[in-house]
């Protein structure tokens, strides 16, 4: 039996699709039974290759997604059974009847899905099923936009319909009155100490003296990757006021920012290594002061979220990846317009933690400080607000969910008086700080030192709204159980060759650190915090880096065996043998003793957790027993009456360790 594709009297909409699927599928009354339940109906796999080559999107579509399927039978036939068998199974496939199955899914949110489903029409075997999504054309006087809400990725960097479409985001965020609730109105704000003057793309120049100017500007984000040919020192600064940048050796990632601020109708722009005098240390010292600010008063922040390095830029076209396919959508009111239909989006969704920007440390902050930005994604234009996260134009992709990706609200609100905020609010507040960190620890850094300096301004930030004292990394209303983050991971990380943080800090440790535990609740406490103190490396820096610091504390603690290798504690039984009561992870490698060797180590519990809540019965007995949880300390090498950390503990308190902590006296003790 034939296709073909043209039909008589049929509309340009109507030739996408064969005249076989026409009378199936693409019709309006085929169409409004799938619209609103289901449809199904049979075709042979060679009529679908016909009706593929002759063009019809629906068959070429059904054709990647079956064969799909066979090139994976046969991928496992060498693992799973003979390649013979194998063959044979898609032989018999290919000359007998496919059921098809379709159906629309329609989201609370607006969303629309196709929903496919494709089984031997012999035996009713799946072959496949998928979850395919839906998008509109851009133009709106296409029949369909009224129906379905997203439209395809928008993959042209430079076009002026993507400046047009950047512009009305920020517009609609920031309209008078009726822009987005949660998101930060226009405010007048003083310019920054430097910044570019955009005013001509072609030569902008820098501005040094901005006192009392009170205009937008923008900021940039961005990885440098290299070193930059053209950046601000003290021998140039004056060149740069005059006569302006050379483009010519400017690098592209700078270049497009320019080109994006003058586009999008903004003056001045700031970029960190023109506006910050790189070869003076008191300059960087006072622009990272100001950090906070800078990046929070801004009206916009572009990120160039893609690039690897300054010199490759972010303007260029995204490419495209993933294959579409383009049909006709019969309206339930009768209109007749096209879907495009993207059959791998669901499977293979946006992972923005691979992005270059958001593995680097500096750029946390440069993000979730910004009232809103433009993410110049690996895949498209993105917008962010408080509102929430949005592809420019309303364009649909899955996306994997990553890190945190702003502020709450109450963040880009003055605060309301100096009074500390409510007990919830504070415990909420101490989670999210816990989050930041579980995104901020993985994160590079050009120089390791700058673990505590790079997220300064948002420890600023949370210090005026918990109206808490910063120490090391952590906040004092809650400093017993900050003290209890950890390493993820297996495999500890060397310490750092340069003292970074007394050693009960998280920042005193490279890799991923978190907090495994709720918010500790006073009467949880094991211990009490006597004193603490740091020293600042730069006293005009109270959020920045450490030269120095203790913790003294009044606590029970207990000698224990600990194996560093095998992440094991040990209490000594009375028969002399080690009985295994909990675990340890180190958190640095050099304290990692080779397997089997075990070394006494002091247990200093700091706060005694009840057990945790479940839907289902206790598995054991020890489920039903509260958990101690600590440090583990070592003798310090240098200072021999005080202690370092060396890992995190926990342990069920079983009825010997509570009998061994309970006879242990009181001791006042030192943690450098």
């Amino acid at each position: 039996m034939g296709y073909s594709i043209s039909k008589t009297k049929s509309s340009p909409v109507e030739d996408l699709v064969c005249s076989t699927c026409h009378g199936h599928l693409f019709n309006a009354e085929s169409f409004r039974e799938a619209w609103q339940k289901r449809i199904s109906y049979t075709m042979s796999w060679r009529d679908i290759q016909e009706a593929n080559q002759k063009g019809c999107a629906w068959c070429d579509m059904i054709f990647s997604e079956v064969d799909a399927v066979i090139n994976t039978m046969q991928d496992q036939s060498q693992t799973q059974y003979s390649p013979e068998s194998a063959r044979a199974d898609a032989d018999f496939l290919c000359q007998k009847k496919i059921d098809i199955v379709v159906a629309f899914r329609h989201e609370g949110n607006g969303e629309t899905f196709l929903i496919t489903q494709y089984e031997n029409a012999r035996d009713d075997r799946a072959l496949a099923m998928s979850c395919i999504a839906i998008s509109t054309p851009s133009e709106t006087d296409d029949e369909a936009s009224r129906f379905i809400q997203a439209r395809p990725l928008i993959y042209e960097m430079q076009s002026e319909n993507i400046v047009r479409l950047a512009r009305e985001s920020i517009h609609e965020c920031l309209r008078n009155g009726e822009g987005h609730e949660n998101c930060p109105k226009q405010i007048k704000s003083s310019l920054p100490t430097r910044v570019l003057d955009c005013q001509d793309p072609g030569k902008p120049k820098l501005k040094v003296d901005t006192g009392g100017i009170e205009e937008p500007y923008v900021t940039l984000s961005y990885v440098w990757g290299e070193d930059q040919p053209q950046k601000t020192t003290t021998d140039n600064i004056i060149q740069y006021v005059t006569s302006g940048l050379n483009m010519n050796e400017t690098p592209q990632t700078i270049k497009d920012a320019v080109h994006v601020t003058h586009k999008l109708q903004f003056r001045y722009l700031w970029i960190d290594s023109y506006c910050i005098i790189q070869d003076s240390a008191d300059d960087k010292v006072q622009e990272i002061r100001n950090m906070r600010r800078i990046f929070q008063n801004a009206h916009l922040t572009i990120i160039a979220a893609k690039t690897t390095k300054v010199s490759i830029g972010f303007l260029q076209d995204c490419p495209r990846l993933l294959p579409t396919f383009v049909v006709p959508f019969f309206c339930p009111d009768g209109g007749l317009g096209t879907i495009t239909l993207s059959p791998r989006a669901m499977s293979n969704p946006y992972e923005a933690d691979k992005e270059p920007t958001n593995s680097r440390g500096w750029c946390l902050e440069e993000r979730i400080l910004t009232p809103r930005a433009l993410i110049y994604a690996s895949h498209t234009l993105q917008y962010l607000c408080q509102r929430g996260l949005l592809n420019i134009g309303n364009s649909f992709i899955r996306a994997k969910l990553t890190g945190i990706d702003r502020l709450s609200p109450r963040f880009f609100y003055p605060e309301a008086d100096s009074s500390p905020p409510h007990t919830e609010t504070m415990r909420e507040m101490t989670k999210l700080w816990h989050r930041i960190l579980q995104d901020f620890t993985p994160r590079a850094l050009t120089a390791p030192k700058d673990r505590l300096k790079a997220i300064a301004g948002v420890a600023e930030e949370f210090h005026l709204r918990l109206k808490s004292r910063y120490v090391a990394g952590m906040w004092e209303h809650h400093l017993l159980g900050d003290l209890l983050w950890t390493k993820a991971g297996h495999d500890p990380l060397p310490g750092p060759t340069a003292y970074r943080a007394p050693s009960w800090s998280w920042a005193s440790v490279d890799g991923i650190v978190y907090n495994p535990g709720p918010v500790v609740e006073p009467h949880e406490a094991c211990c009490i915090i006597l004193d603490y103190h740091v020293d600042l490396e730069h006293y005009n820096l109270p959020y920045g880096a450490l030269k120095g610091g203790f913790l003294k504390v009044k606590a029970r603690s207990m000698k224990m065996v600990w194996n560093p290798f095998r992440n094991l504690l040990y209490r000594s039984a009375p028969n002399g043998k080690l009985v295994i009561i909990g675990g340890g992870h180190p958190d640095r490698l050099e304290d990692v003793e080779s397997e089997g060797e075990q070394e006494e180590v002091w247990a200093l519990p700091l706060a005694l957790r009840p057990p945790k809540q479940s839907l289902f019965s206790p598995r054991s007995e020890e489920d039903k027993l509260p958990t101690l949880t600590g440090m583990l300390l070592k003798v310090h090498d240098l200072h021999h009456d005080c202690f370092r950390r060396v890992a995190l503990f926990t342990c069920v308190m079983q009825a010997e360790v509570e009998r061994e902590f309970w006879s242990s006296e009181e001791q006042i003790i030192t943690i450098l």
